[in-house]
């Protein structure tokens, strides 16, 4: 998945085209003709719940109606999922989701719902390039030398999670590199954050944002990019490929779904729609300064990259004999 803003050439021209829909009444209407929920399925501050406050006035705007926002956090997004999955397909309920609703079926046997069966893609909204760091402390300045730390030390260095789609990502570049690191698991982002300042883990994979300020006060040093190029943010740190793993394939995202069953109006609707605002150059400056490469895609093929990241996790989880039961 390549970054950038890449908007579907039809979009912009449909932006603004009306989508019939039926009442239970059987009247028509025009949709939307009240306000949408817009489920973040994380807490309040994070970068699902970001990208939505990002995308609500502008999308207001060109849906004429209020966007509401409902953050629905817990069990790694599955608990505000579940909640859309079972919801009217009227396209009035939507949830904002990341990688992790790839993740979740590939660990997680007991979900309330069917990820490929319940859900009706909508369109992807970005890509986010997160970063190896380590704490500064360590004597490693580039990726390889932080291998050649690790394969030294077997099992002596940790690597902090916060969530699911972060340890198969740490232990998909173990097995490419040969080395072998100790998952710690946090809840939440912040208290992993003060675990690798304290150098009580000694690695991670974190978006630009969270990391920011402690790159720049040197108490934590970056490795290397996960994602397809440099960021200009910064700009002397290389890309994994460009480290020496070139099938390292790790991205995070993060886009826009509905119950199964949603009219294909309505989701060619909502889709124009938010491809509109993320055409914007103000909207993507915005997520760009936040580590976020926009990336509309139409519905069709945000389906199909879905099912490619639900099949190559699943493989990941498997080999590594990683299973959440929630």
């Amino acid at each position: 998945m390549t970054g950038g803003r890449r908007i579907a050439g039809a979009a912009l021209g449909l932006a603004l085209a009306v989508a019939p829909a039926i009442t239970s009444g059987g009247r028509a209407e025009t949709f939307p003709s009240r306000p949408i929920r817009l489920v973040v399925p994380y807490a309040a501050g994070g970068v699902n719940d970001v990208a939505a406050r990002l995308l609500q006035p502008g999308l207001q705007a060109a849906l004429g109606q209020p966007i509401v926002i409902d953050n629905r956090s817990g069990a790694n997004g599955a608990i505000g999922s579940a909640a859309v999955a079972k919801a009217p397909p009227d396209g009035y309920t939507l949830v904002i989701d990341n990688e992790s609703h790839a993740v979740n079926p590939a660990i997680n046997p007991k979900l309330p719902y069917d990820t490929v069966r319940e859900f009706a893609p909508v369109t992807l909204i970005c890509t986010i390039s997160r970063l190896f760091v380590i704490n500064a402390g360590l004597p490693a300045h580039t990726l390889a030398e932080f291998v050649a730390l690790a394969k030294a030390q077997p099992g002596a260095l940790n690597y902090a999670i916060a969530a699911s789609p972060v340890q198969l990502a740490m232990e998909l570049f173990d097995s490419m590199a040969g080395i072998t690191l100790t998952s710690v698991t946090y809840r939440g982002g912040a208290p992993a954050m003060q675990a690798m300042l304290s150098n009580e883990t000694q690695i991670t994979l974190v978006p630009l944002a969270p990391a920011a300020s402690y790159l720049q006060s040197g108490q934590l040093r970056a490795l290397a990019i996960a994602g397809p190029r440099r960021s200009s943010a910064l700009p002397d740190v290389p890309t994994v490929a460009e480290a020496g793993y070139p099938a390292f394939d790790a991205p995070s995202w993060i886009g826009v779904l509905a119950p199964a069953g949603t009219p294909p109006p309505i989701v060619a609707r909502l889709h124009d729609a938010i491809a509109a605002v993320l055409a914007k150059p103000d909207v993507g400056e915005r997520f760009e300064a936040l580590g976020m490469d926009v990336a509309a895609q139409a519905p069709e093929s945000f389906g199909r990259f879905i099912a490619g990241e639900i099949a190559k996790w699943t493989k990941v989880a498997r080999d590594h004999n990683i299973t959440v039961e929630e």
